[in-house]
């Protein structure tokens, strides 16, 4: 009985954390799921305005690095709880652009944002935070 409760409870757990995993975007999707500092998922609104369509295996290089590089841009990256992040072109320049909430260091929460270039071999480069 005690080996029958066992399996059940380990069953139980094992679906309970595989019903939500990290997903990447796509050119033509609206959000996608990432995780936030603490571990849990979080639905992320995405938008890709670009005319052409970038390499896939780029995008998703592109997508991964700019939200890690926004989350280690907070001090208290246990806090990072992303929103939007944007895809998109300035004259020659590709750009990506991030909102999340975060706490600073004395603990109060508020709205950053992150802007980034990157080049078509997926090369992403921090430009600013505020």
């Amino acid at each position: 009985m005690k080996k029958l409760l066992l399996l059940l409870t380990l069953t139980l757990s094992f679906n309970a954390f595989s019903q939500t995993t990290l997903t990447l975007p796509n050119y033509d999707s609206k959000d996608f799921v990432w995780k936030k500092g603490d571990n849990e998922f979080v639905t992320v609104k995405f938008s890709y305005t670009l005319e052409e369509k970038i390499d896939k295996e780029i995008l998703d290089k592109v997508v991964m690095t700019i939200m890690t590089q926004s989350k280690f841009a907070l001090k208290n990256t246990y806090s990072f709880v992303p929103k939007e992040l944007m895809i998109f072109k300035v004259e020659d320049k590709y750009n990506g652009f991030t909102q999340y909430l975060g706490k600073n260091a004395f603990g109060a929460e508020g709205i950053s944002k992150s802007y980034f270039e990157f080049d078509l071999e997926g090369n992403v480069v921090l430009k600013f935070t505020n």
